[in-house]
């Protein structure tokens, strides 16, 4: 069986102005920046025509689900089941293994924000999967 590569996931934090304010390594490897460099910059002046136009559906698919309610305890497991639900066929497709390890903890959040970004995550881990590239 041919093993994937790792999949390194890009991450990145703005505020309501769209001003970033955190990033982790992926992020500084993919745009050739430093942390320093990239805090505090607008995330437009970094984004392609296709990462506008796929912030645009996530903001529609959120706007979809109405908006993040109440905080609520929400089983994590449960949560990820649930939003790799639609992505079956990709992971399958890609031969992509999705592994957890340990045991996933009950956390306190808006399930609808915290589904969403899982879901963005593996989304986006198999968007940019390459042989060449963890």
């Amino acid at each position: 069986m041919q093993k994937m590569p790792d999949i390194a996931v890009m991450l990145l934090a703005t505020d309501g102005n769209m001003q970033i304010y955190d990033v982790n390594p992926e992020v500084c490897r993919e745009f050739g920046y430093s942390p320093e460099e990239l805090i505090g910059q607008h995330i437009g002046r970094y984004l392609t025509q296709e990462s506008r136009q796929m912030i645009k559906q996530r903001i529609q698919f959120r706007e979809m689900l109405g908006g993040i309610r109440e905080m609520q305890v929400v089983d994590l497991k449960a949560l990820l089941d649930s939003a790799l639900k639609p992505l079956q066929a990709r992971i399958s497709e890609q031969q992509a293994t999705i592994i957890v390890e340990g045991e996933l903890p009950l956390v306190t959040i808006g399930s609808d924000q915290l589904g969403l970004v899982l879901h963005n995550l593996v989304d986006n881990a198999l968007l940019y999967a390459s042989p060449d590239r963890p």
